[in-house]
């Protein structure tokens, strides 16, 4: 397809082509397997408003960011091309629905909505794949920021819990138990329930009690 030329500021030049739907291959290390209801959000979503966010592809065609969507694109057939822009860290690349007269269109609220809903629900850790990826990053000895995943967290990922262990019930008391309560706002109570999915505990008294046995 036809490709242009365009000149930056301090003179650098940026390749911007026209590919093919089906030019680009999904990543086979993506940490992220997805889930079924935020595969059905995403297909909705895309079927509503169509593609409204960018992928990013590394320089091999691989898709980086983006998976999910790509895919979910490509067996909608809902993108006809791709806009193709060659670029580095320090250039954004930003998409301009001009079927939205603004932020307050309904189209986009509904879109952004949306957007915001699927990253939620369609984010399941691959406890294999974020393994072999986290040794990639320590053979190229770099660092994976503690603002990401915090070392607790990451021992979480990578050591769930039997999930069909035995759950005790949490109503029986007895001279050796002590009732505790702890009211969460939601913010919390929402992080609370995805480190205790990362743990593989569906009881709030066990995950309570490793995180105290854990070297936070």
């Amino acid at each position: 397809m036809s490709e242009q030329t365009l000149t930056l500021p301090d003179g650098r030049t940026v390749k911007v082509r026209l590919v093919e739907p089906e030019a680009y291959q999904p990543n086979p290390t993506n940490t992220n397997r997805g889930q079924e209801r935020g595969k059905a959000a995403l297909d909705k979503s895309l079927a509503q408003s169509g593609f409204h966010r960018g992928i990013v592809v590394a320089k091999d065609g691989t898709v980086v960011n983006g998976n999910h969507a790509y895919e979910s694109a490509s067996e909608q057939e809902v993108v006809k091309a791709w806009i193709e822009v060659e670029v580095e860290g320090d250039v954004g690349v930003a998409t301009k629905r001009i079927d939205w007269d603004g932020a307050d269109d309904p189209a986009a609220i509904l879109a952004a909505i949306a957007d915001n809903r699927v990253s939620e629900l369609n984010f399941a850790l691959d406890p294999e794949m974020f393994a072999a990826s986290l040794e990639k990053l320590e053979v190229a000895e770099i660092d994976l920021p503690k603002e990401f995943y915090t070392p607790a967290e990451i021992d979480f990922q990578l050591n769930p819990v039997d999930k069909e262990e035995e759950e005790e019930p949490e109503d029986v008391l007895d001279a050796d138990r002590y009732p505790l309560a702890i009211v969460l706002d939601w913010s919390t109570h929402k992080r609370w329930q995805e480190l205790k999915e990362a743990m593989g505990i569906s009881s709030d008294t066990k995950a309570f009690l490793k995180l105290m046995d854990s070297k936070l």
